[in-house]
């Protein structure tokens, strides 16, 4: 309707195989149709389904309490067959004044897989166990060999109830990987941002680039390195920090932070060395988080 109204583009085609399934339902600002009353979301129904008594509204767990006018309400189901519903608000606040930035109250970090984030007074932060030694993940690897193997055989893979199932608890371990780094990493973006930071500096990743390389490619994105600094992203500006990326192309691992001296060459494989220059010795990954605050400074003082 709103499509021939000209009140909205042309709606998309959405087929019972995608991935996710999901629909929206606008706030009426009159009746206010979408609202949570108890534990139960109300949004309006067909007549069929108020026929049957189901106007009562669904029951919900919710996360957190909502702060602020509720919008536009999202109904989703994932491919591990649970049901979510989204939905933003409006709290009509603004973000915090930025803090003032000095070379003491600034933090800079390397990420990486040899220890996922190191600062630049040394101290590290490890991948937790189960990133290294995931049983979930060889479970995983099973079902997405056993899903290969029936669309290889079966040309009529679709409808195959064996392929069906398989997906399926494909699908809740992906989500339990999912949550379990989604909470890691919740836990190591809160402790890098505390009150006494103003600046907080990392180096601006191209993924896409990364996973290219096929031996390490899996462990890079199972350590979700951008998801990381989405987190630092939004959470500094909730906080009035700074983030700053770095290029790419800037080369925190070569150059000595002692002597600014740039070596030639350093393959993956050397996590320590000395500079030519001036004899200094460096752990590859502090030494390029050092550099990074170094260069995030220059833009600032």
């Amino acid at each position: 309707k709103a499509f021939f109204d000209k009140r909205a583009k042309k709606p998309k085609f959405k087929s019972k195989f995608n991935s996710k399934q999901s629909f929206s339902i606008q706030q009426n600002t009159d009746n206010k149709q979408n609202r949570i009353e108890g534990n139960r979301l109300i949004i309006p129904l067909s007549l069929i389904e108020k026929r049957k008594g189901n106007d009562k509204g669904i029951i919900i767990e919710l996360h957190r309490p909502i702060v602020g006018q509720m919008t536009t309400v999202t109904i989703s189901l994932n491919t591990a067959g649970r049901w979510f519903a989204s939905f933003p608000s409006d709290d009509g606040l603004d973000y915090p004044i930025k803090r003032t930035i000095n070379e003491k109250t600034t933090v800079g970090i390397d990420v990486g897989l040899t220890s996922f984030i190191v600062k630049d007074d040394g101290s590290k932060i490890d991948l937790p166990k189960f990133f290294k030694d995931n049983k979930i993940e060889k479970k995983k690897l099973f079902y997405e060999r056993k899903i290969q193997k029936i669309r290889d055989r079966n040309p009529n893979w679709q409808n195959s109830k064996r392929y069906n199932k398989a997906k399926i608890r494909k699908s809740i371990l992906d989500e339990k990987i999912k949550n379990m780094r989604n909470d890691f990493q919740h836990k190591v973006s809160d402790q890098l941002l505390d009150n006494n930071i103003s600046l907080i500096a990392t180096e601006s990743l191209k993924i896409k680039n990364m996973i290219r390389n096929n031996k390490l490619s899996r462990h890079i994105a199972n350590a979700g390195f951008g998801m990381i600094v989405d987190k630092l992203k939004y959470k500094s500006e909730q906080r009035g920090i700074t983030l700053h990326q770095v290029d790419t192309f800037f080369a925190s691992s070569k150059i000595c932070s002692g002597c600014g001296h740039k070596k030639d060459k350093l393959s993956l494989s050397i996590r320590e060395w000395t500079c030519n220059n001036c004899n200094m010795k460096h752990d590859r990954d502090v030494n390029a988080a050092i550099n990074i605050k170094k260069e995030a400074l220059k833009s600032y003082l």
